[in-house]
Formats: structure tokens, C-alpha cells, sequence
């Protein structure tokens, strides 16, 4: 399992494509996962948006909002998001944790997974407000300071450098 964490628009979404176009690791975005959830308790989002799916598709614009709903989803236990993404079929990357309480006890749980912390340098960084996952809470960095080839050429070579446990599903498949 790997967790993938950053600030809003930095690339896990292109690492979590990367990962699955590379190595077969189907990723799931948490606040796709939450979506229907989140919509359904927020008022404020029901007001902005006409339904779940234009809110997830527009959540970097209440980014704090997610935040508060996702961590209402996680009481009182901080693992219940990544257990429901998990579940999903053939589940093996989360993109998108951003509460620091929430990945600990993630990493407690699957004391095999990896917390990945991807960052643009280019871009700014996100209030603790809506992210408090930061680099140092995390496994390891990968750069995205260049192109899109050459984000995939470091996903690639970081990955096929580390040995991640695949679950057997995933190796049996190959």
C-alpha cells in the first residue's frame, strides 16, 4: 500500500496515473472516495455545487471545507477513509491524505505501506488548516520540478528501486 501526500496541485494525481500506467497500482483519490459523503453533510458545498461530482470536481476551491468533512468521516476512527478506499476494487494506492493523525495511524495499521510526499516546488503551500500532513511525516519526496516525462522517468526509477510488497492479486496478475 502507499499513501500518497502534498499539497493541492503539486501532482499526486499524475503520480497516482504514473504508479497505475507503470506497475498496475489502481489509485483512488480520498476525496473521490468521500465524495457523496462530504457533499451530502456540507451545506456550503450543496449551496456552491449541484451535486457530489461538481464538488469533487471543484474542492480546491473549499479545500478547508473537505478537510473538516473527510476528518468527521475518520471519528473516532482515523483509519475508517482508508479502509473504505482500500475495500475499493483492486485498491492499492491512496491519493490524498492530508491529515497528519490520520497517516500515523495509517502507517500503525499497515506498518508495510509506504508515505510517499510529492512536491512541486513552483507551487505554493497549503494552509494547515486543509493540510497538515507535512514532508518530514513522510517515508520519502518525489520532486515534480520538471516536465511530465521526467516526473514519470523519477516515478519509475524510485519505484523500481524500492521493493514494495505488491499484494498477490497484483503480482499474480502481471
Amino acid at each position: 500500500m502507499i499513501f500518497l501526500a502534498g499539497y493541492s496541485r503539486h501532482g499526486k494525481g499524475e503520480v497516482s496515473q504514473i504508479l497505475g500506467s507503470y506497475f498496475g497500482w489502481r489509485a483512488y483519490s480520498s476525496s473521490w472516495v468521500a465524495r457523496v459523503e462530504v457533499y451530502g453533510s456540507s451545506p456550503l458545498l450543496q449551496r456552491e455545487w449541484r451535486d457530489p461530482d461538481h464538488a469533487w470536481e471543484n474542492r480546491h476551491y473549499n479545500r478547508k471545507e473537505w478537510y473538516n468533512r473527510i476528518q468527521a468521516i475518520n471519528r473516532p476512527c482515523k483509519t475508517t477513509l482508508a479502509e473504505t478506499l482500500f475495500s475499493m476494487p483492486h485498491a492499492y494506492v491512496y491519493d490524498g491524505i492530508r491529515d497528519r493523525e490520520e497517516l500515523r495511524a495509517c502507517m500503525h495499521k499497515w506498518p508495510d505501506a509506504l508515505s510517499v510526499w510529492v512536491y512541486r516546488p513552483s507551487c505554493k503551500e497549503e494552509s494547515s488548516e486543509s493540510c497538515t500532513v507535512r514532508a518530514a511525516d513522510c517515508d520519502f519526496v518525489i520532486m515534480n520540478s520538471g516536465t511530465l516525462p521526467d516526473l514519470q522517468r523519477r516515478v519509475k526509477k524510485v519505484f523500481e528501486r524500492i521493493r514494495v510488497k505488491e499484494p498477490r492479486c497484483m503480482s499474480a496478475s502481471r
